[in-house]
């Protein structure tokens, strides 16, 4: 149960951060600096990155995996193509799917701590 908990704990930190990523972009969509993500940034290799669920929720969102020779290093950006209204519908969907989740996650803790078993 504390590894469960633990487990929990850091989804709740990536979807907090890949939330807080996309209301930057949304708020800033002409800010360049808000649409690419080092993979090497110590927060976003400890939430997101190192995890694959982590890369799939950042992928939902529209970012893409890019090489930058200049730095030698591959970063995340969302790509020009991808345009705000596109991320809106996105961040809709991917809240949808975040409250969903946790609604059923948090009925079935609440039946099993009752004793009632599985949904």
């Amino acid at each position: 149960n504390k590894e469960l908990n633990s487990d929990i704990t850091k989804l709740k930190s990536s979807i907090s951060l890949v939330q807080k990523i996309v209301k930057n972009i949304l708020d800033n969509p002409s800010e360049e600096k808000f649409r690419v993500i080092k993979q090497n940034n110590p927060k976003i290799k400890e939430t997101l990155t190192k995890y694959y669920n982590g890369m799939q929720m950042l992928k939902l969102i529209g970012f893409q995996e890019f090489y930058e020779p200049s730095n030698q290093e591959t970063v995340l950006k969302i790509p020009p193509s991808i345009s705000i209204s596109y991320m809106k519908g996105q961040k809709l969907d991917f809240d949808s799917v975040v409250n969903t989740y946790f609604l059923i996650n948090n009925e079935f803790n609440i039946r099993f701590e009752r004793g009632f078993g599985v949904l």
